[in-house]
Formats: structure tokens, sequence, C-alpha cells
């Protein structure tokens, strides 16, 4: 059930390629407000072609791959093979962490489909979790984090807002804060948890 969710949520510009705009909302959030207002709030508005939420615990993929382990929320072997991978490619602990809830994608963006087909394809390689994949992703196309100047951006253990810019892609990806998202959505706990996942450990909420 999660590879099959994962088909929709990372390809869903491939899925409806007519489409203009996306928004992909997981099981454990509900939109309680205007989409098309979130669109222009978390896209237009600031010139992005990706919008996504910023997670509220953790700052980068190594400190998600020590959380995965340390919950046994996957495969120790392949979490490790996954993360050494990673530095080695030179993924910096800097680049941020995104919560995979929410996904809002501008079809018409070449970046942005390419950038969900090569997340797809890196959540294959290493299942069964998809935060740090696109930690992966996101750094080998050239998105680098532009973290805003101020106190509460800085601050990202409260879910901070940032960009990722790309000058390879001409792109940019929209980061909220979590407490933006929760503006937008209604956040649900877990009620099961699938795969190697078990109900012994469950999601903070």
């Amino acid at each position: 059930m999660r590879l099959a969710s994962r088909i929709f949520k990372l390809l869903l510009p491939k899925i409806f390629p007519n489409a203009i705009y996306s928004i992909w909302v997981d099981g454990k959030s509900q939109l309680k407000q205007d989409p098309i207002r979130l669109i222009g709030d978390i896209l237009i508005k600031h010139g992005a072609d990706i919008g996504m939420v910023s997670n509220p615990y953790r700052t980068s993929v190594y400190e998600e791959h020590k959380e995965i382990v340390r919950l046994k929320l996957a495969n120790a072997n392949s979490t490790n093979n996954q993360i050494s991978s990673y530095r080695k490619a030179g993924v910096p602990a800097s680049a941020g962490l995104i919560d995979g809830t929410v996904i809002i994608r501008d079809h018409r963006s070449k970046a942005a489909n390419i950038l969900s087909c090569l997340w797809f394809e890196e959540y294959l390689r290493f299942p069964p979790r998809d935060q740090a994949s696109f930690g992966y992703v996101a750094y080998i196309l050239g998105y680098v984090p532009i973290i805003e100047k101020s106190p509460f951006a800085l601050n990202a253990r409260k879910g901070a807002r940032f960009f990722y810019d790309s000058n390879l892609m001409q792109s940019r990806i929209h980061v909220i804060a979590w407490c933006h998202y929760l503006t937008f959505f209604v956040k649900h706990p877990h009620r099961r948890r699938h795969g190697f996942c078990e109900t012994r450990y469950p999601l903070r909420t």
C-alpha cells in the first residue's frame, strides 16, 4: 500500500498531464481552505513551481536517518546504505528537510516534472521513506536552500519557511513553515502504519 500511494504522490504530473496544477494531500491531512488560494499563496505569489512543507522536527537527511533507525521505521541496512550513498554524493547537512504531507505542483513546469520522476526512481532505490530521497534529488538537480534572514526563519526546528532555488533547472521550490501548513490543513494522526512500520512506533503529533 505504501508503494502504491507513492505512484500517485510522486508521479501526479505524469498521471494528469493535462492538468495545470495539482495538490497532493496525504491521508493524515485535510484541506480546509480554497485550493485556488493555496496555489496562489504558495506558488504564484513566490514564483515557485513546487510547494512543500518544512519538517517541524528535523533539519537534514542525516537527522532523518537517525530518527528512522531509532524508531525502526525502515530496514536498518537499507537505510544505512542510503545515507552512506548520500554522504558520498556530497549532500550537505544544512540543506533543510521537507515533510511529504503536501505537494503542490505546476504541471507546466519542466523542472517539476523532472524532479517528480527522479524522486520516484530514487524512492524505489531506498524505500519506504521518501523525505530523505527528496533531499538527494533536489541536491543533484542543483537546488540550493535559501533561508530567510529573520529570527523565526533561522529557527528551523519550528518548521521555518525557506526556498530551494536551482539555476540549473531555472526553478524554485517554496517550502512553507509548519505553522503556515496548519492554517490550510487539519492534521490527523496515523490510525495504522503499513509495511515495516508498526503501531508501536506512533508518529509524533
